[in-house]
């Protein structure tokens, strides 16, 4: 065997291993892709990407969101998106119907000190009960004038129930914060979810945060209620140590103010 033949089958059987690397940690982890891309780019020496891609310099109101993933946050470092202020802050607060994100009142009550608007989401597990959710959410959570409306997170199909068994159970969990909170929720989803499970009359009426991390100048091939695009996941901000999700607001900072609860 020839010494050129012998480089290329170890390249490709590193690339495979690479690869199966790779393809194991997005079924078990997959928060760690984008901190594997992060510390890539460092290893051979790439110049950072900017937080805001050529395509986004129109949206003047940008903001980021935050769960305990991100550890202690510093936030009074916590002002800018490249060089661009950061207007708002979604934080979690709880999951499924007993979890709440243990470092939610401290990320809530900093970034209300930090003069920053301020959203809670509870990110929905689909097996489990929505109105037992839904509950948890209401019980962990106290709204005030100037803040967002409750956000519904909703990122996975149900292993235990059909696509319209779900739809109902979302619905359920909607009616039932808007009931309390006296304000229709947001929701947040994916581009594709969007498209195979809420794009549909039920869910006409509610305001869309979407999260697409393509090279797309818009979250949907074609107009919808959206009004945040969460356009990147591994985004970097000072205060914060490791990777952000980067959000922009779809309109003006006089409609974003319309948005929020009075």
């Amino acid at each position: 065997m020839n010494r050129s033949l012998k480089i290329g089958l170890i390249v490709g059987s590193l690339a495979g291993l690479f690869f199966l690397f790779v393809a194991i940690v997005r079924i078990y982890n997959p928060r760690l892709i984008p901190k594997m891309k992060r510390q890539i780019s460092k290893i051979v020496k790439l110049e950072k990407p900017p937080n805001i891609p050529q395509r986004l310099q129109g949206y003047s109101m940008l903001g980021i969101d935050v769960s305990h993933y991100q550890g202690k946050i510093k936030w009074d470092k916590v002002k800018r998106i490249d060089n661009k202020k950061i207007s708002f802050v979604f934080i979690r607060a709880t999951q499924g119907d007993d979890g709440r994100d243990k470092r939610f009142e401290r990320n809530w009550s900093s970034a209300k000190e930090k003069g920053f608007i301020r959203g809670a989401y509870h990110y929905y597990r689909p097996n489990e009960n929505s109105i037992k959710q839904a509950d948890n959410f209401i019980k962990n959570v106290k709204l005030e004038a100037g803040d967002f409306p409750p956000v519904l997170d909703i990122e996975k199909f149900s292993r235990i129930q059909s696509r319209r068994s779900l739809q109902i159970a979302l619905k359920k969990w909607l009616d039932k914060v808007e009931g309390h909170y006296d304000v229709k929720p947001i929701i947040y989803t994916g581009a594709s979810h969007y498209k195979d499970l809420l794009d549909n009359d039920t869910f006409d009426d509610y305001v869309l945060w979407v999260a697409n991390y393509n090279d797309v100048k818009l979250p949907f091939k074609k107009e919808n209620n959206w009004i945040f695009w969460q356009y990147r996941d591994w985004g970097y901000v000072n205060g914060i140590k490791g990777d952000v999700d980067l959000n922009v607001f779809n309109g003006s900072y006089e409609q974003l103010d319309d948005l929020l609860i009075r």
